[in-house]
């Protein structure tokens, strides 16, 4: 019985001391960018029949607006997307960003 108290306060301490200061939970941080609100920004190069892409990159800089995202990308020869990775076909699923 002893052990089932000693281990019960035990686990109340360490929960307590997980706690960030001041006792309060911590806040997600809030999402860095608008760009895409699904999928990730990528700047692609070749698009096919308007759905899968490949060759594209991530932008480096920071980017803000969308048409701060259409231009860094037109800069480089490359169209703006919203992609994510598909598993049934080979390649990336992308949409333009708006």
């Amino acid at each position: 019985m002893q052990f089932i108290t000693a281990l019960s306060t035990l686990i109340a301490l360490t929960s307590a001391a997980a706690l960030p200061s001041g006792g309060k939970l911590a806040v997600l941080e809030e999402r860095q960018s608008a760009l895409c609100s699904s999928g990730t920004a990528l700047c692609c190069q070749l698009d096919v029949l308007g759905v899968a892409d490949a060759t594209c990159t991530t932008p480096s800089a920071t980017l803000t607006t969308v048409d701060e995202f259409e231009t860094y990308c037109a800069d480089s020869g490359r169209t703006a997307e919203c992609c994510t990775l598909s598993l049934g076909v080979a390649g990336l699923i992308c949409t333009a960003a708006n």
